[in-house]
């Protein structure tokens, strides 16, 4: 991290040149001279003393590299601190300067274009009266309360309203609490959530998504909690005091210092670790809970309205989405399951954006270091609702000086979190599916299977699952249930087995007690599943119980650690726990315990190969090959700076074409077991040379990279001239005399009867055998 700083203040400082553009009153330069230092902190009770010397830059100060400007006076108690540290600029203000040129730059090329630029506590009022004005329907303007300087704190309710009971009883709807701005700095906290107050009114009847959650939803947007600490960070000429670092409210402490970290001030866990008791602190969470009007009258608005269901704070920056609880990593929050489920919503939402690398986590998934008396973690708590912090953009180029170029992006991300959290308000129930495979063999019983997971208070109705099928276009679908008796239980069945070259379209449905009805996917029979039915032959099936003939080390390869090796996986954050298809998997370095940074790779990339393949008779688009990869390089000092590659050869490794490369960012890179399959003749000649590599790399400093490897799937698909696998005997017709060999050989390990390559003969083969009795095979 604090090599991503240093670099990010040079880039600051460099954009101040030559722009000519005037910066805000000259004789105001409150961080004149007063140095960038980089500090080692190995002891938590040395932030203490840091925070009497200078202003830290980093959201929850913590052991490791940190960044505080620092007044030149001061630094003579640094050194009789005796900590290792250097000046990485000699100048803060340079930065806030950079940035003020970039910023009236930015203004005087947008003209008048709202997001062009920050805008002060004084414009952002103006544009909620100027929503108020142009969407009288959809949007009013309300007041949470008088800031500690006598600020009104100013919000807007975002609905349909006059669907609204016209006495204003809300509580039939969910209600959505966005807040940003509990911290002054963070401008990029309230450019995003007027961003979301914008798309909200100005999607509604255009957008069939946001028409629906304003049909539905109500959501409470307040734009800027803490106003007073904000406008101490604008510049004079704008009104404020040109404190651009500023955190806290503007408290006086009475001992010389100003200031409460109001994300700290919240009742639930107020005092516990992860909070100042010291008034010069940046986490100074005051003589109390609820000792700052800022906290007390957001929370008292909190608690006046009929049916909060949801919470999200926003803040900058990490890229983080950070769920309950933030005081503790010891446990985990009640709705667990729930939560993650959201959070995962959210992740993938905000990331597909622009490809951007959100992370999600509970605090007991120890992403940032504990903080206690946060507003997330009171919403939870005291309202039940599901709550969130958010850090936006960026993870430390910029940090909280953002470009102004950069509001409107990350406003679009912070709107596909927020979009995608309302539709989960909206579910009663969450299908995913668990056995749903693109591909089925021919006169087989096909299995499929659902989870289901009510949500938002709702109760799952026992019995209610079922799936619908067809096997062609124009036919009426027929419903089974799944699940066991009474409908508990494992929520899967078998389809009957179809002829090859055929298609089964399917859907799952499932009702909560109360009668509402969800399906997957969401249109049911208007948009179905498809499985592809056909002839599927295996040609090597490894879940690497077994040493099948993988390789591992290429000549180049260089990793001084973390190399691949075939072992049952023990568990860090960033390595799996556990194989998916029984105990053994591939990985990059079985970790020995200690540190998670313990034997994950390190300097050098580490490369693994599969056996030499023959595919020469299976014909071109005639193969699929799946596998299961893990890929984390999310965490450590460098994270998202390397990538693990999938290549495959068609003549045994003298030449490689990639057939996917996961990272540096974007989904998939923080862990979890991803399935991908692909086509071989799209890239390669299917020869009797095919073979694949997977190539995992630390090239960064400080890096955290694991991958794993499992359930590694080659075959071969197709009906023209395919096998008759029924055909046991070979006499060119499925008999008595194949039914026996099938039945002699039940359950053992044999190829004899072994009608679908498995290495078993089992119930499988001899649904083959039944499905395809008495037809005559070429």
């Amino acid at each position: 991290m604090h090599r991503i700083t240093r670099i990010a203040f040079a880039s600051a400082v460099t954009l101040s040149a030559g722009t000519g553009v005037a910066i805000a009153d000259e004789a105001s330069k409150p961080y004149e001279n007063h140095k960038l230092v980089e500090v080692m902190v190995t002891l938590p009770s040395q932030l203490s003393s840091l925070d009497s010397i200078g202003e830290s830059l980093h959201c929850r100060p913590s052991v490791g590299w940190q960044t505080y400007a620092v007044d030149p006076g001061n630094l003579d108690e640094l050194d009789a601190l005796g900590l290792q540290y250097q000046v990485v600029l000699d100048n803060v203000q340079a930065i806030v300067d950079a940035e003020t040129q970039q910023r009236m730059a930015a203004r005087a090329q947008a003209g008048a274009d709202f997001f062009s630029d920050y805008r002060t506590i004084g414009e952002i009022n103006d544009y909620l009266d100027q929503i108020v004005a142009d969407f009288p329907t959809l949007a009013s303007k309300f007041e949470v309360g008088q800031s500690l300087e006598g600020r009104t704190v100013y919000g807007l309710k975002i609905a349909k309203l006059d669907l609204i009971d016209p006495d204003g009883d809300e509580a039939s709807r969910p209600g959505f609490v966005i807040n940003g701005c509990q911290h002054a700095r963070e401008w990029i906290s309230p450019a995003s959530v007027m961003y979301l107050a914008d798309q909200l009114v100005n999607g509604y009847g255009s957008d069939s998504q946001i028409t629906e959650y304003l049909d539905e939803l109500v959501f409470y947007i307040v734009p800027v909690v803490n106003p007073d600490g904000y406008n101490y960070t604008f510049p004079t000429n704008q009104g404020g005091a040109g404190q651009r670092l500023w955190r806290k409210n503007r408290r006086n402490n009475g001992n010389g210092t100003f200031g409460v970290d109001l994300n700290r001030n919240w009742s639930t866990a107020w005092g516990q670790p992860g909070s100042s008791s010291s008034p010069s602190s940046e986490t100074y969470r005051g003589t109390g809970p609820f000792s700052e009007p800022e906290s007390t009258n957001l929370s008292n608005f909190m608690l006046s309205l009929p049916n909060v269901k949801a919470h999200l704070d926003i803040h900058s920056f990490s890229q983080l989405i950070l769920g309950p609880w933030a005081y503790s990593e010891d446990f985990c929050p009640p709705r667990e399951e729930e939560l993650r489920l959201a959070q995962s919503l959210q992740e993938d939402a905000m990331d597909s954006v622009y490809g951007t690398n959100y992370e999600a986590g509970l605090g007991c998934d120890a992403l940032l270091y504990v903080a206690s008396g946060t507003a997330p973690d009171w919403s939870f708590d005291e309202l039940d609702a599901l709550s969130w912090t958010y850090e936006l953009r960026d993870t430390g180029q910029f940090g909280f000086t953002l470009p102004p170029d950069q509001i409107v992006p990350t406003g679009q991300e912070t709107v596909a979190g927020v979009l995608s959290l309302a539709d989960f308000l909206l579910t009663p129930l969450i299908i995913e599916a668990d056995t749903l495979p693109a591909l089925a063999d021919a006169d087989t019983p096909v299995p499929v299977g659902i989870s289901v997971t009510a949500v938002n208070n709702e109760q799952f109705a026992t019995g209610s699952a079922t799936v619908s099928y067809r096997t062609s276009p124009g036919d009426d679908f027929t419903t089974l249930g799944l699940g066991g008796i009474g409908g508990t239980g494992d929520l899967s069945t078998d389809l009957p087995g179809q002829p090859c070259g055929t298609q089964i379209e399917l859907f799952f449905s499932a009702q909560t007690t109360s009668g509402q009805t969800v399906t997957l996917p969401e249109d049911g029979q208007a948009a179905p599943f498809v499985i592809d039915i056909t002839n599927l032959t295996t040609i090597l099936e490894d879940n690497f119980d077994g040493d099948l003939g993988w390789t591992v080390g290429a000549p180049d390869d260089d990793a001084t650690s973390g190399i691949w090796e075939r072992v049952n996986p023990n568990g860090t954050s960033a390595q799996p726990g556990d194989a998916l298809f029984g105990p053994i998997c591939y990985v990059t370095g079985q970790h020995p315990g200690g540190g998670d940074g313990a034997n994950d790779i390190d300097n050098g990339k580490t490369t693994l190969f599969s056996p030499v393949l023959d595919l020469s008779a299976a014909g071109d688009g005639a193969v699929q090959i799946r596998y299961w990869r893990w890929y984390s390089n999310s965490t450590g000092a460098s994270p998202n700076a390397d990538v693990f590659q999938i290549d495959i050869s068609d003549d045994a490794g003298a030449t490689w074409v990639n057939v996917e490369t996961v990272g540096p960012d974007g989904p998939e890179t923080s862990g979890g077991w991803f399935q991908h399959s692909f086509d071989p003749a799209t890239l390669v000649d299917l020869t009797d040379s095919v073979q694949m590599r997977f190539v995992a790399s630390d090239e960064g400093a400080g890096s955290l990279v694991e991958a794993a490897v499992d359930g590694f799937v080659v075959r071969s698909t197709g009906c023209e001239d395919a096998p008759c696998a029924a055909d046991t005997t070979g006499d060119g017709s499925v008999d008595l005399a194949d039914l026996n060999l099938v039945l002699g050989n039940f359950g053992q390990t044999t190829p004899d009867g072994d009608t679908n390559g498995d290495g078993q003969v089992d119930l499988a083969d001899l649904n083959t055998v039944l499905g395809a009795f008495g037809a005559a095979c070429p």
